[in-house]
């Protein structure tokens, strides 16, 4: 996938769920709304605090593992085999 490719691949979404700064970056410049699982560094909460400050806020929220499970984006390990019965 080029660039261009992946580029469009953010703009036909209304909202983006990620784990990756690059990606999440991409979103917010987009005017998309964000769903960010910060990886264990604490990566991207760091970056957006000191590059956006409290800018975009309302279109950024940070989540977590069980925010994920509850909205069905993964599941717990024998899950999607019940699920799938």
């Amino acid at each position: 996938m080029d660039l261009a490719a992946w580029l469009a691949s953010i703009y036909c979404v209304d909202t983006v769920v990620t784990d990756r700064l690059h990606v999440a970056v991409a979103a917010v410049l987009s005017g998309k709304e964000l769903f960010y699982l910060d990886p264990y560094d604490g990566k991207i909460t760091e970056y957006f605090s000191f590059t956006f400050r409290n800018a975009f806020q309302e279109r950024i929220k940070r989540i977590d593992y069980d925010w994920l499970l509850d909205r069905g984006y993964v599941f717990r390990s024998g899950q999607l085999q019940r699920a799938a019965k």
